[in-house]
């Protein structure tokens, strides 16, 4: 049978990273990867309190530790009383954490679509950000003080009926964020494409072999959105847009924790909801959009065999977790087997 080529070239580029890292050498697994590192960095430089004491120096309350990073949370997050008296959170990041430039792009997305909704509240509406309250850069750590919301996590029905309005949020806050001329990451088709193949090739490592038909569909398929996939790609991606990081609060819906925000493609936020919604046994429409709904359709469907595969590569390599393995695999066959949604 012969090789599907369309991947064979780029399986056989190394970078000396992708060299250095071994297998785990995708974006995602470089970061559980660097979480490890962070870790050991908050053990170290917190051990005797210092965060706290950096927090009581600002004239701050702690109420109570709402996570721990040297117990395996992400982040360090505490509940907090201002010297006002007003509730807010404060999340630390080690400055020698190996994360740090995740954190600080989080305050820089997080401080500019503050400004973004406070001048353009109408076009923005119902989305919002917690209000900044502080950013605290020290020695040892970098604290961010926002506004306390209560834990209130949005169903995924109410993420399908908002999703239309979300594309309308983050097409015109990326829009503003690029004519800013703000300096933030995108991930293109070639990008995307790059790691497909490097799912592919590591699940093959694996014994996980996809059949000729799949890899010539997922050829075409890539082949034929080559032309309209990055006119589209200017759309602010959350990078993380599950159910706990939208808050509904006060008639609003709060988009927090923007640590991986980027520019990208809206099928890519679109298509993790109708992974989700699969994995949770529950079907979905495809969201209208102002895109060509030929062209939306097919951009969807990209992004979806691609996060399966993603899923496919994380349950099976990085956490060996048959159950979430069998799920991706299924969506996976459904999306290369039939010639719809």
């Amino acid at each position: 049978m012969a090789t599907f080529k369309f991947f064979k070239k780029n399986l056989q580029t190394k970078t000396k990273e992708e060299k250095a890292l071994g297998m785990l050498c995708e974006w995602g697994s470089r970061f559980e990867l660097l979480q490890k590192k962070h870790f050991e960095e908050h053990q170290k430089q917190d051990f005797n309190g210092k965060s706290e004491q950096i927090i009581n120096k600002f004239g701050y309350r702690i109420k109570s530790k709402l996570t721990n990073a040297t117990s395996g949370d992400r982040y360090t997050v505490y509940h907090l009383s201002t010297p006002q008296g007003v509730d807010a959170v404060a999340k630390i990041c080690p400055t020698t954490s190996p994360l740090i430039k995740f954190f600080n792009n989080e305050v820089r997305v997080h401080n500019a679509l503050e400004k973004i909704i406070r001048d353009f509240e109408f076009e923005t509406n119902p989305f919002s950000v917690p209000k900044i309250i502080q950013f605290i850069t020290e020695p040892e750590f970098n604290i961010f003080v926002t506004q306390y919301l209560p834990i209130n996590e949005i169903s995924l029905e109410d993420r399908v009926n908002i999703s239309e309005q979300a594309i309308k949020f983050f097409r015109l806050t990326g829009g503003l964020l690029l004519t800013s001329g703000m300096k933030i990451s995108r991930k293109n088709l070639k990008d995307h494409y790059h790691l497909t193949s490097y799912y592919i090739n590591s699940l093959k490592q694996q014994g996980i072999s996809l059949d000729q038909k799949q890899l010539s569909l997922l050829q075409k398929l890539f082949h034929d959105i080559r032309n309209y996939f990055d006119y589209y790609n200017q759309e602010l991606i959350h990078g993380d847009l599950h159910t706990e990081h939208l808050i509904p609060y006060n008639n609003k819906i709060f988009l927090v924790d923007w640590e991986h925000a980027r520019i990208g493609n809206c099928a890519e936020n679109i298509a993790a909801v109708h992974n989700i919604a699969e994995i949770l046994n529950k079907k979905i429409p495809v969201i209208p959009t102002v895109i060509n709904q030929s062209h939306f359709v097919s951009m969807l469907r990209v992004m979806r065999i691609k996060q399966s595969l993603r899923g496919m590569f994380f349950s099976k390599i990085c956490r060996d977790d048959p159950k979430i393995f069998n799920k991706y695999y299924q969506i996976f066959n459904g999306l290369t087997k039939s010639s719809s949604l």
